[in-house]
Protein backbone atom coordinates (compact mmCIF):
# COMPACT_ATOMS: atom_id res chain seq x y z
CA UNK A 1 0.00 0.00 0.00
CA UNK A 2 1.37 3.41 -0.96
CA UNK A 3 -0.17 6.40 0.77
CA UNK A 4 1.06 9.73 -0.55
CA UNK A 5 2.15 12.60 1.68
CA UNK A 6 -1.34 14.01 1.18
CA UNK A 7 -2.56 10.82 2.91
CA UNK A 8 -4.28 9.74 -0.28
CA UNK A 9 -4.55 6.43 -2.09
CA UNK A 10 -5.96 5.74 -5.59
CA UNK A 11 -7.48 2.38 -6.46
CA UNK A 12 -9.36 0.73 -9.31
CA UNK A 13 -11.92 -1.64 -7.84
CA UNK A 14 -13.74 -4.31 -9.81
CA UNK A 15 -17.28 -3.92 -8.48
CA UNK A 16 -20.51 -2.10 -9.09
CA UNK A 17 -21.31 0.91 -6.96
CA UNK A 18 -24.04 -1.09 -5.22
CA UNK A 19 -21.61 -3.90 -4.35
CA UNK A 20 -18.99 -1.46 -3.10
CA UNK A 21 -21.40 0.51 -0.91
CA UNK A 22 -22.84 -2.74 0.48
CA UNK A 23 -19.31 -3.80 1.50
CA UNK A 24 -18.67 -0.38 3.07
CA UNK A 25 -21.88 -0.59 5.10
CA UNK A 26 -21.08 -4.13 6.22
CA UNK A 27 -17.52 -3.23 7.19
CA UNK A 28 -18.51 -0.12 9.14
CA UNK A 29 -22.05 -0.55 10.47
CA UNK A 30 -23.34 2.70 11.89
CA UNK A 31 -20.19 4.57 10.87
CA UNK A 32 -20.91 5.28 7.18
CA UNK A 33 -21.92 8.74 5.97
CA UNK A 34 -22.71 9.63 2.37
CA UNK A 35 -22.74 12.94 0.52
CA UNK A 36 -23.14 12.52 -3.24
CA UNK A 37 -20.31 10.33 -4.51
CA UNK A 38 -18.32 10.73 -1.27
CA UNK A 39 -18.47 8.33 1.63
CA UNK A 40 -16.94 8.80 5.06
CA UNK A 41 -16.14 6.04 7.53
CA UNK A 42 -14.44 6.07 10.90
CA UNK A 43 -13.59 4.00 13.90
CA UNK A 44 -12.23 5.06 17.29
CA UNK A 45 -8.71 5.73 15.94
CA UNK A 46 -8.94 6.80 12.27
CA UNK A 47 -11.21 8.16 9.56
CA UNK A 48 -11.22 8.09 5.78
CA UNK A 49 -13.19 9.64 2.96
CA UNK A 50 -13.80 7.72 -0.25
CA UNK A 51 -14.62 9.47 -3.52
CA UNK A 52 -16.08 7.00 -6.01
CA UNK A 53 -16.60 7.40 -9.74
CA UNK A 54 -17.38 4.90 -12.49
CA UNK A 55 -14.40 3.45 -14.30
CA UNK A 56 -14.09 1.65 -17.61
CA UNK A 57 -15.25 -1.93 -17.87
CA UNK A 58 -12.47 -4.48 -17.51
CA UNK A 59 -12.74 -6.95 -20.40
CA UNK A 60 -11.29 -10.44 -20.18
CA UNK A 61 -12.13 -12.48 -23.28
CA UNK A 62 -15.94 -12.26 -23.51
CA UNK A 63 -16.31 -11.27 -19.84
CA UNK A 64 -16.92 -7.59 -19.05
CA UNK A 65 -16.52 -6.48 -15.41
CA UNK A 66 -17.51 -3.06 -14.05
CA UNK A 67 -14.87 -0.99 -12.30
CA UNK A 68 -14.84 1.98 -9.97
CA UNK A 69 -12.14 4.61 -9.53
CA UNK A 70 -11.79 5.12 -5.78
CA UNK A 71 -9.80 7.90 -4.14
CA UNK A 72 -9.25 7.25 -0.44
CA UNK A 73 -8.23 10.18 1.76
CA UNK A 74 -7.32 9.59 5.38
CA UNK A 75 -8.73 12.50 7.37
CA UNK A 76 -7.80 11.41 10.90
CA UNK A 77 -5.49 8.97 12.63
CA UNK A 78 -1.85 7.95 12.69
CA UNK A 79 -0.41 5.79 9.88
CA UNK A 80 -0.85 2.42 11.70
CA UNK A 81 -4.50 3.20 12.52
CA UNK A 82 -5.17 4.28 8.92
CA UNK A 83 -3.57 1.09 7.61
CA UNK A 84 -5.72 -0.99 9.97
CA UNK A 85 -8.88 0.83 8.81
CA UNK A 86 -8.00 0.15 5.18
CA UNK A 87 -7.17 -3.51 5.90
CA UNK A 88 -10.56 -3.90 7.58
CA UNK A 89 -12.29 -2.54 4.46
CA UNK A 90 -10.17 -4.78 2.20
CA UNK A 91 -11.37 -7.87 4.09
CA UNK A 92 -14.96 -6.95 3.21
CA UNK A 93 -14.11 -6.27 -0.44
CA UNK A 94 -12.13 -9.49 -0.90
CA UNK A 95 -13.67 -12.08 -3.18
CA UNK A 96 -12.76 -15.69 -3.61
CA UNK A 97 -10.93 -16.85 -6.67
CA UNK A 98 -8.33 -19.18 -7.87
Amino acid sequence: MVITEARELHRDVTATLTEFVRALAAAFPGALEQEGNRYRVHDATAAMELQISPGPNRNIASLSLPTLAVIIRFTAGEAPACAALLAHLDRYLHRGGG
